[in-house]
């Protein structure tokens, strides 16, 4: 990446949790000074926000606009996702500063990671990562600092703006996790646009604002502005733009530019007070953001370099007719697994894959094998041929057939798996795509492979659409099409 292109992620990274939090500090002068209400305000922003947002995804090319409302199980999770993400996320946010103040808004809804961590833990059935549990223990100390300055008999703020603070960090966990597939399906904007639409409405109905009767002057029109346009529009876009470009993890960290703007403004313009121990609750439930996103990228990065204790050989190459054996054993032992329950993949034996298919890549020059200290471990075909079925995904990058390179039927063999072989073939395969002048990558999974999904998640990939369709002779399939672009 040229020098130039990072240190504009950087600062775009850094611009949108500014905006963010003038924003916030704009929504806690109107609350002190116009009679204005978190249940008047949030409405508003909701609906006016999102109508920008549908028009940015009408004016941008990528997924159709009114797609997601053709899919009854998409709306669904849409009106879900809209009540209980992003209305109750924006609710709880305001509600915590017009019943303390910005900066604690703010800083209690940086406990989110936390709460989508334990989310993850649960769900995978594990026990938590050295760098896990750390980031618990400073949240829960730094909550304790904030909440009662050390001193168990009394609070210092109310228990009402406590909960509100909790919730709004639950709530952005919520709106953070649910709307993935629907993103990854229809498109960010689009989502984010009927999200806001649709919970602002929701909102209205229970709030009723018109019976809400604020100072209008001018700086209730100028803050509401900045709040719709800089605080929503402006900052969720710029803070997209920068992960683009610096990767999710330095943006996340550089997003922490918010809570920070939002401690300044409010000693500095806000002429709020904090204690020490207010302080110091702030920078321990704030240090949890490097801490988890330094230690999972770490983590990332040890899955790739796969280290042992004794150095391994590894190679990929291209695969001769004397290796169709240990394919085909590859292939009759991810089977026998399925079979047996143990792995969810969604192939059917003597239909997909086959020794005959593995013999016919062979015969055609597109098969790889990787071997570890002489003993193959993984295969996949990789070409520029795209399955008929690829006809029929809406793909977000619309890329010339040259510059796409396609990876297919990826397998590790069963007996070697959880030594990060599949990330070192997928690293393999996008250097061997940038080499041969490919940037657009890409591949496709059963919706039942959770395993696979999970994995190609982790490593960038994105899932704009499933297919419906009988793939390989299995009948029923729906086919999840990924897609990658890489870097230059």
């Amino acid at each position: 990446m040229k020098h130039s292109a990072r240190w504009l992620g950087y600062c775009l990274a850094i611009s949108g949790g500014v905006l963010w939090a003038v924003a916030g500090a704009c929504g806690q002068a109107l609350f002190r000074n116009n009679t204005v209400t978190a249940g008047w305000l949030v409405p508003i922003r909701l609906i006016l926000a999102g109508l920008l947002f549908l028009l940015l995804a009408r004016i941008t090319p990528g997924p159709v606009l009114f797609a997601v409302w053709k899919d009854p199980r998409a709306m669904g999770r849409l009106l879900v996702c809209a009540v209980f993400g992003v209305a109750a996320s924006q609710y709880t946010f305001y509600g915590a500063i017009e019943l303390a103040n910005v900066a604690f808004s703010t800083v209690m809804c940086y406990i989110c990671p936390i709460f989508i961590l334990l989310y993850t833990i649960l769900r995978e059935r594990r026990r938590p990562r050295l760098y896990e549990a750390a980031g618990v223990v400073l949240v829960v100390v730094g909550v304790f600092a904030c909440a009662t300055h050390f001193d168990l008999t009394r609070l210092s703020v109310s228990p009402v703006a406590l909960v509100m603070g909790l919730l709004c960090a639950l709530s952005a966990a919520m709106n953070t996790l649910m709307p993935l597939p629907l993103n990854e399906k229809y498109g960010i904007f689009p989502i984010m646009g009927w999200g806001m639409l649709l919970g602002g409405g929701v909102m209205v109905l229970m709030f009723r604002p018109w019976t809400i009767q604020p100072i209008v002057n001018a700086q209730l029109i100028g803050s509401m502005a900045v709040i719709i346009i800089g605080g929503t529009v402006l900052a969720f876009s710029f803070y997209m733009r920068g992960i683009q470009l610096v990767g999710p993890v330095a943006a996340v960290v550089l997003s922490a530019a918010e809570p920070l703007t939002a401690v300044i403004l409010s000693v500095l313009v806000l002429k709020d007070s904090f204690t020490p121990s207010d302080y110091l609750g702030f920078c321990l439930i704030l240090l949890t953001i490097p801490v988890i996103s330094i230690g999972q990228q770490k983590e990332l990065k040890e899955a790739v370099e796969a280290p042992s204790e004794k150095e391994e050989k590894i190679m990929i190459r291209l695969a001769g007719i004397n290796d169709l054996d240990a394919i085909d054993a590859i292939y009759q032992d991810i089977h026998d697994g399925e079979e047996a329950g143990r792995t969810t993949i969604g192939w059917i034996r003597s239909i997909y894959p086959t020794r005959a298919t593995a013999a016919a890549s062979i015969r055609a020059g597109d098969m790889f094998v990787m071997e570890a200290d002489g003993v193959i471990v993984a295969a996949a075909r990789i070409n520029q041929e795209q399955v008929p079925e690829y006809a029929d995904a809406a793909w977000a990058d619309q890329a010339p057939p040259e510059q796409v390179m396609v990876l297919h039927t990826l397998v590790v063999s069963p007996r070697y798996a959880g030594k990060g072989y599949g990330t070192r073939f997928v690293a393999w395969y996008e250097d061997y795509a940038r080499s041969h002048g490919c940037p657009f990558l890409r591949m496709d999974t059963n919706e039942r492979n959770k395993a696979a999904r999970s994995l190609y998640a982790r490593l960038g990939y994105r899932e704009p659409d499933i297919v419906d369709c009988e793939f390989n002779g299995i009948p029923g399939v729906r086919l999840v099409c990924l897609e990658k672009k890489l870097g230059t």
